[in-house]
């Protein structure tokens, strides 16, 4: 496993730019909130929830499968172990753990800066302006790198506005199961959606462009971690990635391609006051992403 661990944490690493929080532990929300069973009208819905605090900082562990392409390369990686601790505003790591005793790698990002360090081989890849490299990496042109922060918050967001001020902007509608809200650029163009229950617990969000792909995303197993006044958190996150068939500048197609997130949270705890360093061991040697590229050819 030697030559392929940055390669493993390649795709960790796009993944967990997105990862600024998103994980709770506690009891099982069972109207924690103090959310009436009874509809609400769209008023009602946004006042309450905004009321609902989010959480500032958190740490714990769990695990996370990837399926996607790279080239001709289908990647597989399931329930890979990992360890985390995240400060809202402040910064985000990812410590990757096939076995629970054994550091292979880790991912820090904090400042705008992300640091991906090979443990095992003493090598790292080192990126500014990350979130504005990340919109370079996203699979459908067209998404905000923003909107897959608030995604993996579990936080509505808009084509403009994330939180509850992207409420305001949509549609609202009452279903059978809870509420839903809809926007769209113009009538047939880019069309995201969110999905409520009862409870208020955003539990899926898609992002649809028409003729480029979808990102759709589920979340389940809601937590509550501060008691009344905070947002109950979902433990298990699934991220969905399509992308349409395509022609290049040169004329030659490129095929639909499908990835798949999946995130499960076994245990958390609100963190504070955590520090973040992306600064590599001196020691440490440099790779580039084209390196990183090549390696992922090889396995």
């Amino acid at each position: 496993m030697r030559n392929s661990n940055i390669a493993l944490l390649a795709p960790l690493f796009i993944v967990a730019l997105w990862l600024v929080s998103g994980c709770g532990t506690g009891r099982r929300a069972t109207q924690s909130s103090g959310i009436p069973a009874k509809a609400l009208s769209e008023r009602q819905f946004i006042d309450t929830y905004a009321r609902l605090q989010e959480v500032p900082g958190i740490k714990g562990k769990g695990k996370v499968s990837i399926q996607g392409e790279s080239g001709d390369k289908n990647i597989v990686l399931n329930g890979i172990g990992m360890q985390w601790k995240s400060e809202r505003g402040k910064g985000f790591e990812l410590s990757v753990r096939p076995l629970s005793f054994m550091e292979v790698g880790r991912l820090t990002v904090s400042d705008d800066v992300a640091l991906l360090q090979d443990k095992m081989n003493q090598r790292y890849y080192r990126v500014t302006d990350a979130r504005r490299q990340l919109g370079r990496l996203l699979p459908i042109a067209g998404l905000d790198a923003k909107m897959l922060e608030a995604i993996v918050e579990n936080r509505p967001f808009g084509f403009v506005d994330s939180g509850v001020k992207s409420l305001r902007r949509m549609k609202f509608a009452r279903t059978s199961s809870g509420y839903r809200f809809t926007t769209e650029m113009r009538p047939g163009g880019n069309r995201i959606e969110h999905t409520f229950d009862h409870e208020l617990h955003l539990v899926a969000s898609s992002i649809i462009l028409p003729g480029r792909g979808e990102i759709s995303v589920m979340y389940d197993h809601f937590e509550s971690i501060g008691g009344s006044g905070y947002r109950d958190v979902p433990m298990v996150m699934q991220m969905e990635v399509k992308t349409d068939a395509s022609k290049t500048k040169k004329g030659t197609k490129n095929g639909a391609k499908h990835g798949l997130i999946h995130v499960v949270l076994q245990r958390a705890s609100i963190s504070h006051g955590e520090s973040f360093t992306t600064t590599p061991p001196a020691h440490y040697q440099p790779v580039t992403w084209e390196d990183i590229i090549k390696i992922i050819g090889t396995l």
